[in-house]
């Protein structure tokens, strides 16, 4: 994914565009990409649709708890791989890694306020 196509996504999930539209218009610029790829990015870039709100589980499958997010936060901190921690958690390594960039993005919306 190009820079130039991290500027249109930014644009239009800021104006409130679905990801399957966002996915449908970069397949017209000949860009083929997932739903979760699509969302990786987001998060990646802190790109927010103007409804995200802190605390809300958007996303499929279960809802992190305060403990787990503590978990992986000491677990992290300490040097740990996203593979070790989804392991004592019982999740997938790639979940661990977007609920990092989930609960940093939660940080800076908090200090913001």
């Amino acid at each position: 994914m190009s820079p130039e196509h991290i500027d249109l996504i930014a644009q239009w999930r800021e104006a409130g565009v679905s990801f399957r539209i966002i996915i449908q218009r970069l397949a017209k610029l000949g860009v083929q990409t997932s739903r979760h790829s699509l969302r990786w990015h987001c998060m990646k870039h802190n790109i927010l649709a103007p409804s995200s709100r802190v605390g809300v589980n958007h996303g499929p499958g279960r809802t992190f708890t305060p403990e787990e997010d503590a978990i992986i936060l000491e677990m992290r901190s300490a040097g740990a791989s996203l593979r070790a921690i989804g392991m004592k958690l019982g999740r997938h390594h790639g979940c661990i890694g977007l609920r990092i960039l989930t609960l940093a993005k939660h940080d800076e919306l908090r200090a913001a306020a």
